[in-house]
């Protein structure tokens, strides 16, 4: 049993029998999603070719305590990858050389010297199909949120423009007014003068 995801066991002594029966469905049914993923994640790859790693994949409850248990001695090593400098089997690894890559006997040894030199020298990289398959679980189970689009805020200095064009404006309608203002006082007096003008006339 190389590699375990499990949930945590729920106190149910308050539930009755038939709450007791839609949990135990709802685990099951979460248990069965998270495999799916793995299976998936797993695939045809070259380390699980054989479907030995994919069967070795089950279900198990304990104490109340729902798992998923991956029997494979290899599951560890695919899950988290292995260091440099640590040995793999070479029958194992001749016999994945010989059915994957279809090696003829003459050249088996060679090929799988060269393999298992390589893994010893640079090591495996991890695969993280646990990790993908609950990442793609708790991805498809969480809840969306619709926001509402945010108004464009524009840059720093388009904001700094349109500030000072308003400050601007401002001022233009200020001085316009008092222009027509001024204008309007200055017609006013231009009148009277005129008006004085054909009184003055009248005496000549």
């Amino acid at each position: 049993m190389s590699a375990i995801t499990s949930t945590q066991p729920i106190q149910d002594d308050y539930l009755d029998p038939q709450n007791k029966i839609e949990m135990k469905k709802m685990k099951d049914h979460m248990r069965k999603r998270i495999i799916h993923h793995m299976k998936n994640t797993l695939g045809t790859e070259d380390i699980n070719f054989t479907g030995k790693l994919t069967d070795s994949i089950h279900m198990v409850t304990e104490n109340n305590v729902s798992m998923i248990v991956v029997d494979s001695p290899y599951g560890y090593i695919i899950e988290y990858g292995m260091a440099p400098g640590n040995k793999v089997n070479f029958d194992a690894l001749k016999y994945w050389v010989s059915k994957k890559l279809g090696i003829p006997d003459e050249n088996l040894m060679d090929v799988t010297y060269k393999i298992y030199n390589k893994i010893l020298n640079k090591g495996l990289k991890p695969k993280w199909f646990i990790k993908k398959a609950l990442k793609k679980f708790i991805g498809q189970s969480s809840v969306a949120t619709v926001r509402a689009p945010r108004k464009p805020q524009g840059s720093k200095f388009a904001r700094k423009f349109k500030k000072a064009m308003k400050k601007l404006n401002r001022k233009l309608t200020k001085a316009i007014k008092t222009i027509s203002s001024t204008t309007k006082k200055g017609n006013k007096n231009l009148n009277k003068v005129n008006r004085y003008y054909k009184k003055m006339r009248r005496y000549k």
